[in-house]
């Protein structure tokens, strides 16, 4: 599933998008199979005609800035947004077989998010209050985690809260509330760097375990983006691969030596997702 460093990739393969005008907003006929699709065929006239005067990235969500009005993108599992050729005939070119949403930009553009696994969404809102009071989690959404100066002092605060102080560190870090940034992949692989094993809870981490946590998590998610992120199975979110899954210290890796130790991986499931350690490296508190 793409996470901050993956979506922050795709951000940027559309950022040649900014500043121009939007001509027509179109749903395919294998969105519109789907009532979360079906929905927003009543909103695209506000777009059309509006400049994209700015796209952003909160934590895992694209925000498109159409003048005033915001449309929230979110990639799901396999989403990806692509930019077509503008030298390419797009008058009678066919979406690809697993396309959404077609944006038709002026100047012959084409943006489209294409979403194998249909856990994607694209919503088109009247105004940001509209938009943060549909979607209340962008209005929670904690620290980026990918910014260039780590706010060490914040996250350090939020991982002190009493909501997080007997969580294990392997649910606290997938809360989009602490970094926004990170999910299961990462997760995993930012606890390995840490030494810190997942079922440890927040309150029994020093302050310098928590010092060395947030640098594992810039570090992790820094590395991700450097890499173009992770590129697994159908889950290209980016037209450039990304390598990082090659580089992974345990995620995936059940088994297998640690790249530190050569003790076997283990995993368990927290919050029915799958956490990969390395019970020698990372020892319970």
């Amino acid at each position: 599933m793409p996470e901050g460093p993956e979506v922050e990739r795709n951000r940027r393969d559309l950022l040649a998008l900014e500043k121009k005008r939007l001509q027509k907003a179109t749903l395919t006929p294998l969105a519109l199979k789907y009532p979360r699709y079906r929905q927003q065929q009543g909103k695209l006239h506000l777009l059309q005609g509006k400049v994209l005067e700015k796209l952003e990235r909160r934590g895992k969500f694209l925000i498109w800035w159409f003048e005033r009005f915001p449309a929230l993108a979110h990639l799901g599992m396999t989403g990806v947004w692509t930019i077509e050729n503008p030298a390419k005939e797009l008058s009678n070119a066919m979406p690809s077989n697993y396309a959404k949403v077609v944006l038709d930009f002026e100047g012959g553009i084409r943006a489209v998010f294409d979403d194998m696994r249909n856990f994607g969404r694209f919503q088109v809102f009247s105004s940001e209050q509209d938009l943060l009071e549909q979607v209340p989690s962008v209005k929670t959404l904690g620290i980026n985690g990918l910014q260039e100066h780590f706010p060490h002092e914040q996250f350090e605060r939020l991982l002190s809260l009493p909501k997080n102080q007997t969580k294990p560190l392997g649910e606290i870090l997938i809360s989009s509330q602490l970094v926004a940034e990170i999910g299961n992949v990462y997760k995993s692989e930012i606890l390995f760097l840490a030494k810190l094993a997942p079922i440890t809870t927040a309150k029994k981490l020093s302050s310098t375990e928590k010092r060395c946590l947030g640098q594992s998590v810039s570090i992790i998610l820094r590395r991700a983006f450097e890499q173009k992120g992770a590129t697994v199975a159908t889950d290209q979110t980016s037209p450039e691969v990304g390598q990082i899954q090659d580089l992974h210290y345990v995620y995936g890796k059940e088994g297998k030596p640690c790249p530190a130790c050569k003790s076997a991986i283990q995993r368990i499931m927290q919050k029915q997702r799958s956490t990969y350690y390395c019970p020698q490296c990372q020892v319970l508190k």
